[in-house]
């Protein structure tokens, strides 16, 4: 996986001239998401774009739905091919109203954060347990997570698809000790072997 972190504060400044580091308004949000867009499809396919909130100051709602929401719908919707998102150095209030954004419209992301990771939006409880799991191990396959966690192989499999729908670990094909092809599901944070 190829990682690349974009700076939030980059795109404002190119989109609102001055020393303003606020994402709010809808208008505002439409012209951020354009320029967000852009540097998405210039990314290779199973790249991170890890979005970097740091000296970024208010968001609101409205911002958040046209750029985050948006943004996430569209990777889930595959629009961009096999790309991820992770967001990074976000203040309390920034995750509030992402929260918000996120839980209205049925949607999660990832926050990663110095030796840690939360989820904001919504999850069902039995995927938050196997993305702890996948966030643990680092990867997984269908069988390994079914023998982890006393699940049905079916099961397992579902799961770790439904995660890799919502683009909150990447799934790739391989093939097993015994032949066979199979699927590895990885974590978007960057494993350190």
């Amino acid at each position: 996986m190829t990682y690349t972190v974009l700076k939030l504060k980059d795109l404002v400044k190119r989109q609102i001239k001055g020393k303003y580091a606020d994402l709010v308004t809808r208008q505002i949000g439409r012209g951020i998401f354009a320029l967000l867009e852009n540097e998405v499809r210039k990314q290779e396919e199973g790249t991170v774009l890890v979005l970097d909130f740091f000296d970024i100051g208010a968001l609101d709602y409205s911002c958040a739905d046209e750029i985050f929401a948006r943004l996430i719908l569209l990777l889930q919707n595959n629009e961009y091919g096999e790309k991820y998102v992770l967001f990074t150095n976000l203040s309390l209030h920034h995750k509030e109203n992402l929260q918000i954004v996120l839980e209205k419209k049925d949607l999660a992301a990832l926050i990663r954060e110095e030796g840690t990771w939360e989820v904001l939006g919504s999850l069902d409880n039995y995927l938050f347990q196997t993305l702890k799991t996948i966030m643990k191990e680092g990867k997984i396959s269908s069988s390994e997570l079914s023998h982890r966690l006393h699940l049905a192989l079916n099961t397992a499999s579902m799961r770790l698809s439904n995660l890799s729908k919502l683009r909150l670990v990447s799934k790739k094909g391989a093939v097993n000790s015994l032949g066979k092809r199979c699927f590895i599901y990885s974590s978007l944070l960057e494993v350190k072997n």
